[in-house]
Order: C-alpha cells, then structure tokens, then sequence
C-alpha cells in the first residue's frame, strides 16, 4: 500500500469522531465498514463481516486503494444512521453481548431504522404490537412449553393455544417490568415481571430459538411502555420512569444476610425495575422470596456503601446498607464495580422516587 494512503488512514483514525467504535463505543477503533465508512471495534466488525451486504477492513493490517479510502469518511456518519435512535432503546457498549451487539448492527445497517423514521414506525420496536409464539417457563417446574404471545392495545397476553378464545394471562403493559436475562452463553429469555399491589409480583420468561427475536420481543414492549408514557404525559407515573417511558432497571447476583445478627450470608438473586427490588432464592424463580418498595430519602430510605460489625462476615468486601423505615438490608456484591452501580442505581431512585 502507498505510503500516501497508509498516511491518510492514520489520519482519519485521529479524528476526534473516530475515536470510538460506531457501534458499541469501544476505544480507538481501527476497523472500517467500507461500505458505510464508519469505523467499527475488531468485534462489531465480525458481526459486520457476517452480514451479507457489508464489508470490513483493517485500517492496519489490510492494503488499500485510493477509492476505498475514499470512502472512509468516519463516525461523523453517526448523526445519521441513529437519527432516530429511540430513548428506550440501549446502544450497545463494549461489554455488551454479541447477541446484543449483533440485534442493534442488523437494525442499524440492514432495517435502516434508526435513520428512517418511516421504517421504524413500520416495524415492531416502532409500532409495540407483536405477536407469535415463545417458549415460556412453568411456575414451578424446570420445563419450557410453547405459547402465543400477543402485544397489543396495552397489554400483554399469552394462551396456552393460537386459536384459543381466552388468554391465559393478560397484563397491563404499565404495569410490568422487563428486563433480558442470559440463560445460557449468550443466549437470552425476557424476564416480565408484574407488579400487583395487593401481592408480591410474578415473574415470566419467555425466550425464541431465535436470539434475535428475543430481543425484538424486549424493545417491542419497552417500545409500548414508551408510547403508554407519552399519552399520560408523565402524570401519576412510579418515579422510576423517565418522562420518555424509560425505565431504571438493573439485575444480578448479590449477597444478603437475614435480620438476625447470626444470620449467614446467602446468595439471592436481585432484580430492580419500577421502584421494586426483589430478591429470589433462584435466578428463573416465579415468585420472590422478599420485596422492597423504595420511597423517597425523605420517608427513610438511604443507601450507602461502607462497613458494620455484620459485615465482617460478608463473602466478599464490596458492602452496602438499603436502610428502609422497618428494616436495614445489608447488602455485599463480588466486585467494587458492581457495588458502585447498584449503589447509585439505588441512590438514583430514592432521589427521583
């Protein structure tokens, strides 16, 4: 390759633009869809390579004409290709998982949706209507079982058959949480939880052997919670949502202790959405075994990171404290980064609640 062009590459991967990966934001990208001409992570480009209609190169290791340089025009191609991107829908990060990573390059680049606001509107993470089966996990047994999923006129339904009458559940979208959770390596279900005031809420998973309509799924109902939102125009909403439909949420494994000051240390499941954190004894349970409420840092409720006598006993050093009105949760994470997200996640709460 030309010394020339060797040059002009390097010159356009220093553009301030081309800083980050287009796609998930990782840096100092150094691979480019030649195609488009945005400059992509050696990750995203494999996804890209798997695309039919795209093309990659390594601005490095590879050798360059002056056209295909040419048409390295860069990240500032951003501002277009995501246009339209909405609020509720999660832009990859580094750390993403490939499915993930893999749902958003196909909309981007293949659908066009995020530059075309007619196509998004077309399809069902634009419209939050969608129908179709998924497999769904018992209550109380381990097995998956075929079911008809329908998301329309605000609700979430399921039958057991297509051509049933009646559903066998139906939900008010507004009043569910959503979250996608892996259950095998890069593999994902929707955990839905319902949010009842008279009882504890109920989970359901959901997942498609197809991975990417799983997540199709995901951003149809975050889609219809979104345009729910918007027609109440923010009045009476749990403050966890965002004036647009978007709402905090955020799970994994934690360790918690009983009241008691002898209490062990157990592992729980925690799962945070719409002002609740629940915690289950299993990461698929139906039920919780416990819920909290959050309230505002005015009423009692405080988080905060730091050590107690209890904690002296915590599996791992990376401690919290929720304290509520009747009771102090104490609370321990495996890394400091996780401790420090839930903290402000909980932080974060209290304060908007």
């Amino acid at each position: 390759m030309a010394a020339n062009l060797k040059k002009d590459l390097e010159e356009i991967m220093e553009r301030e633009e081309n800083k980050y990966c287009a796609d998930c934001g990782f840096v100092d990208p150094d691979w480019c869809n030649i195609r488009v001409g945005v400059l992509i992570c050696k990750t995203c480009a494999g996804i890209h390579r798997g695309l039919a209609t795209n093309r990659v190169k390594s601005l490095k290791l590879d050798s360059w004409t002056a056209d295909e340089v040419d048409l390295a025009i860069g990240n500032r191609l951003n501002e277009q290709l995501e246009k339209f991107l909405p609020m509720y829908y999660s832009k990859p990060i580094p750390s993403s998982q490939t499915a993930l990573k893999e749902s958003f390059i196909i909309c981007k680049y293949d659908g066009k949706l995020f530059e075309d606001d007619n196509k998004l509107k077309q399809s069902s993470i634009g419209t939050g209507e969608k129908s179709g089966f998924l497999h769904k996990k018992g209550k109380s047994k381990e097995a998956w079982k075929p079911r008809f999923f329908v998301v329309k006129n605000s609700n979430l339904e399921y039958f057991i058959k297509i051509d049933d009458t009646n559903p066998k559940v139906q939900v008010p979208i507004k009043d569910i949480g959503i979250n996608l959770e892996e259950i095998n390596l890069n593999m994902f279900a929707m955990a839905i939880t319902y949010f009842q005031e008279s009882s504890s809420s109920r989970n359901y998973y959901a997942y498609s052997d197809n991975n990417l309509l799983t997540i199709e799924w995901y951003y149809t109902i975050l889609c219809a919670q979104n345009k729910i939102a918007n027609s109440m125009e923010c009045i009476n909403l749990d403050g966890s949502m965002l004036c647009s439909g978007v709402y905090l949420q955020k799970s994994g494994y934690l360790y918690k202790p009983g009241p008691a000051a002898k209490d062990v240390w157990r592992k729980r499941w925690f799962f945070y959405n719409k002002g609740y954190l629940s915690y289950y004894k299993e990461k698929l349970d139906a039920h919780p075994k416990g819920e909290i409420k959050l309230g505002k840092r005015a009423e009692g409720f405080e988080v905060c990171a730091g050590e107690s006598d209890h904690h002296k006993q915590a599996p791992y050093e990376h401690t919290f404290q929720l304290k509520t009105p009747p009771r102090t949760y104490k609370l321990c994470a495996e890394t400091r980064d996780d401790m420090v997200s839930w903290v402000k996640l909980l932080n974060q709460t209290i304060q908007d609640v």
